[in-house]
């Protein structure tokens, strides 16, 4: 699907980003985001499970353009 990424406003392929990890959780709801922008978030999300608060405070701050940085809780 072609369309502007929310994140950075340009118009590409979208892909799907899982809001909650597919390893930990078997429902999620998805966000469209390009490809640049989707492997940006996903080095931001770390490898053990965390509250799933976590993801979508992730998700809001990075979509904001706000610094993540090593946000842990």
């Amino acid at each position: 699907m072609v369309g502007v990424c929310p994140k950075c406003k340009k118009d590409r392929h979208l892909t799907r980003h899982h809001v909650k990890p597919k390893r930990y959780f078997k429902r999620s709801g998805t966000i469209k985001i390009c490809r640049r922008c989707h492997d940006e978030l996903e080095s931001l999300i770390p490898y053990e499970r965390k509250p799933i608060k976590f993801y979508y405070r992730i998700i809001r701050i990075f979509m904001e353009g706000g610094h993540c940085g090593n946000y842990n809780h």
